[in-house]
């Protein structure tokens, strides 16, 4: 039986779950594997993963990697793998300071998982250009993420409330840039994330995968929990983004306003007033002419009543307004090419 120390430092992640028993059982864990008392040791991680014990991602991480090492202390390098494979798959970055002055072929063994976990099937796709890198000691470093917009949640699942867990894989390129063709879904609790998930992959930078120290073509797994509660824009952001709907996807637009004027959002009486102007619009495009007056005459008084009282308006809201009066003189409703213009 080999023996180490174990006073390494796995990586800095602290638990999030304040009433997790997973991070006790895990100190306890090290202070039997301290002792020599391994099966001691590998029982309390064993309650440590379980889900009674609420262990937070950074808890299973780190009772996965202390396994890897108590079972390497057994001379049982496929337990080992198979451990260091399960804390990999929760973030294939993940990184263990320290394991290679305890033993270099424990950090080989983790770069060689890590390669074969990041390598993975080849997305379809993407069969042509350089060959997607590897190497017999592994990928020294899988690529990441390092700034991008957030995944831009739709509106009509946030109107209906959907989450969930969304999983995307691709190729980075050796600049640092996803390749289009390679985006592929793999998890996904609507299809209507695809292309707002595309588009935050497309739009994001990533530092490249290096064997040696050479960037290389590499592909790159994300994990994303959306959550409607996280995803909570105002109500003048939610106006705004419908109003950058008005043209494409009208129906969408109607969505985004009425989540704009529910009460939760806490909507402003400018905000009221624009949402109306902008479902004016959505409502023009799409032929219903009646809903569409309606709402712009209710915009229209309620814009003329807060500025008889003095309230200031930016200049979006009146360019805006301006185009909708002009649209509501219109009988009947005018050819497609006369349609409303969204200042």
């Amino acid at each position: 039986m080999r023996r180490f120390a174990l006073a390494l430092t796995l990586y800095g992640a602290a638990s999030a779950a304040a009433q997790s028993r997973a991070p006790d059982l895990i100190a306890a864990a090290r202070a039997q594997a301290r002792a020599h008392n391994v099966d001691s040791a590998v029982a309390l991680l064993r309650l440590a993963l379980d889900s009674a014990a609420r262990p937070s991602t950074a808890d299973r991480e780190n009772a996965l990697i202390l396994r890897g090492l108590l079972q390497y202390s057994r001379d049982d390098e496929s337990l080992t793998r198979r451990a260091f494979r399960e804390a990999l798959s929760l973030d294939p970055g993940l990184q263990v300071a320290g394991l290679g002055q305890v033993d270099p072929r424990l950090e080989q063994i983790l770069n060689q998982e890590r390669a074969a976990l990041v390598e993975g099937p080849a997305p379809a796709g993407v069969l042509g250009g350089a060959p997607i890198a590897a190497a017999d000691s592994g990928l020294i470093q899988p690529p990441r993420r390092v700034s991008g917009p957030d995944v831009a949640y739709p509106g009509a699942l946030l109107a209906r409330r959907v989450a969930g867990r969304v999983v995307v894989i691709a190729v980075v390129d050796t600049t640092g840039a996803v390749e289009p063709a390679s985006i592929q879904m793999l998890q996904s609790p609507d299809t209507a994330f695809d292309e707002p998930v595309r588009q935050m992959m497309l739009a994001s930078r990533f530092a490249p995968a290096t064997v040696n120290g050479r960037p290389v073509r590499a592909p790159v797994r994300l994990q994303l929990d959306l959550r409607v509660g996280e995803a909570r824009k105002s109500a003048t952001d939610l106006v705004r983004d419908a109003r950058a709907l008005l043209a494409r996807r009208p129906d969408s637009a109607l969505v985004l306003v009425r989540l704009a004027r529910d009460s939760a959002n806490h909507p402003t009486r400018g905000d009221v007033i624009f949402s109306l102007l902008v479902e004016a619009v959505a409502r023009h495009e799409r032929g219903q002419d009646t809903l569409s007056r309606q709402a712009g005459r209710e915009a229209l008084q309620r814009l003329d009543a807060a500025r008889a009282g003095g309230v200031d308006f930016a200049p979006v809201v009146l360019g805006l307004a301006d185009s909708v009066a002009h649209a509501l003189r219109l009988t009947p409703r005018a050819p497609r090419a006369r349609s409303l213009t969204p200042l």
